[in-house]
């Protein structure tokens, strides 16, 4: 008579890591936390190298508007800062700066919230929908808009045209997200990263 051949599994550790699995996947605020870092990562490195989300350059500036500073009371209105001169000197050598770039206050306004439903990212800057879109700004009041030029004078326009400097991954004519391959790309290696080091955590 034949000896009968038994063959038993130990699937515990496979139970543990699906367990494992399904517990990240459970608790979806923080995955959509690592979807969130990934998109503003890019959105930084749009305002860092001065290019949309799909890689085409942003329109570059003519010049930048010098900085001033209130008068100390001797004189009528406003004088030049110290990087305001230093500003009208790039300005007459034609390197006005890097778009976007100046102050920094609309690339550090954005952020991401992330919850179980979802990520949101956004800012509540005000100059942040025509600097995406782009625009015409005319006066809401007053007959002229007026503002510095590159050599500090007062400039006076019936208006002025915004080119579009796209950084997050929106088109004009859609409210939809519409990610870049290689956005799309590093949000699945990061989600990949995520869940196998949710798994990994079981060996460990």
């Amino acid at each position: 008579m034949s000896t009968p051949i038994k063959i038993k599994v130990d699937d515990s550790g496979a139970k543990a890591k699906l367990a494992a699995l399904d517990s990240a996947l459970g608790k979806m605020q923080p995955v959509y936390a690592v979807v969130g870092n990934v998109l503003l990562n890019r959105i930084r490195l749009c305002f860092k190298l001065g290019i949309d989300p799909w890689g085409s350059p942003w329109a570059k500036i003519k010049w930048r508007a010098p900085r001033t500073r209130e008068d100390d009371g001797k004189s009528k209105g406003k004088s030049l800062t110290a990087a305001g001169r230093a500003q009208l000197a790039a300005n007459a050598q034609g390197k006005s700066g890097a778009p976007l770039r100046d102050t920094g206050l609309l690339q550090r306004s954005i952020s991401a919230k992330a919850d179980g439903d979802g990520v949101t990212l956004g800012t509540n800057k005000i100059q942040a929908r025509i600097h995406q879109f782009g625009g015409v700004i005319k006066p809401k009041k007053a007959k002229m808009l007026a503002f510095p030029g590159p050599t500090g004078e007062i400039i006076f326009a019936k208006k002025v045209t915004i080119p579009a400097r796209p950084y997050l991954p929106l088109r004009r004519d859609s409210l939809a997200v519409n990610l870049p391959p290689a956005w799309s790309l590093l949000v699945v290696n990061a989600l990949r990263t995520y869940l196998r080091q949710s798994v990994d955590k079981v060996e460990a």
